[in-house]
């Protein structure tokens, strides 16, 4: 495994993980350590922004700053509004450092756990030391129109990433059951 970020501790978060090759998408997080199930892996802590300034021309991300510690985001990290995560209806978090690598798996083994304006990512089984760390992307997508295609190459991948009311009813229902899954996109169901 070629790996690219070694033995960096961001701050106070992401630590026992790093940034190696991935077969799914070229580089991917990995983890240095056993996470349990139920164990937080990584908070969020990138800028808030909204639908309009997601998809405006406005070049806001020059000047984006970390959420809660206001330092310099690197201009690695700021280039590609597909990286961001939706944490509320009309609410996106831009992901940093090691968060902008972790990969969209149709059987994932994480997944985030959004709570207000937080998101943090939990293992939702054991994941052990030298596994990727991935998720399921469309768990917190709510009718924002937003695809990709896949290249998770699970056995049962799905082909499309989209929003959470595409993926199938028993898939939603296993995602909600284990905690993963926003309340705006647990109302859309109901």
């Amino acid at each position: 495994m070629s790996c690219f970020i070694k033995s960096i501790e961001f701050d106070n978060f992401m630590v026992g993980l790093i940034v190696c090759q991935s077969e799914i998408n070229n580089r991917g997080v990995f983890a240095t350590s056993d996470f349990k199930k139920n164990e937080p892996i990584t908070t969020l802590y990138g800028r808030l922004v909204t639908y309009k300034q997601l998809h405006s021309d406005s070049g806001m991300m020059e000047d984006a700053f970390y959420f809660q510690t206001n330092k310099k985001v690197p201009f690695y990290f700021r280039k590609f509004e597909a990286h961001y995560v939706q944490i509320g209806k009309n609410l996106y978090v831009e992901p940093l450092e090691y968060d902008f690598f972790i990969n969209h798996s149709c059987e994932p083994n994480s997944g985030y756990k959004i709570i207000g304006k937080k998101a943090t990512l939990i293992a939702i089984k054991t994941i052990k030391e030298g596994e990727e760390i991935v998720c399921d992307y469309s768990t917190t997508m709510y009718k924002d129109g937003w695809e990709m295609d896949c290249t998770c190459g699970s056995k049962n991948c799905r082909e499309r990433v989209r929003d959470f009311n595409y993926i199938p009813w028993k898939l939603q229902q296993r995602y909600i059951q284990l905690g993963i899954v926003p309340d705006y996109n647990v109302q859309l169901r109901m």
